[in-house]
């Protein structure tokens, strides 16, 4: 199954994505650990924007001088600095960055849900 031909690859990396898909949906069927909150909260959404494959040293709000994030460098909200990738490819870092891996249903939106209900 490793060889060169595409007719083979193709096939391979049909059959991984399908297994990875089984896993992924496993993943998402699970349950959270968390326990209810007490606390009462403001909102009821909750917004995580993530600076997916953009350099910070490229953004007006780290510093540079363009101002290409208007809305970044006036929204209220908090703005991590000094923060260093979980992981060497985006879907990796995020997991580990997000959730608790291995269980990914205990994750930062997972428990913002548990304040609001």
């Amino acid at each position: 199954m490793n060889t060169g031909y595409p007719e083979v690859k193709i096939i391979k990396d049909f059959y991984y994505a399908k297994e990875e898909t089984k896993k992924l949906f496993s993943l998402m069927s699970e349950k959270d650990d968390f326990q209810q909150s007490n606390v009462t909260t403001l909102f009821d959404t909750y917004v995580v924007v993530i600076g997916e494959s953009a350099r910070h040293d490229f953004m007006h709000t780290y510093g540079f001088p363009i101002n290409n994030t208007p809305f970044m460098s006036s929204a209220n909200g908090i703005l991590f600095t000094h923060y260093i990738s979980a992981g060497a490819t985006t879907q990796h870092s995020l997991i580990n960055s997000l959730s608790i891996p291995p269980k990914i249903a205990n994750n930062i939106i997972g428990l913002a849900k548990k304040e609001d209900l």
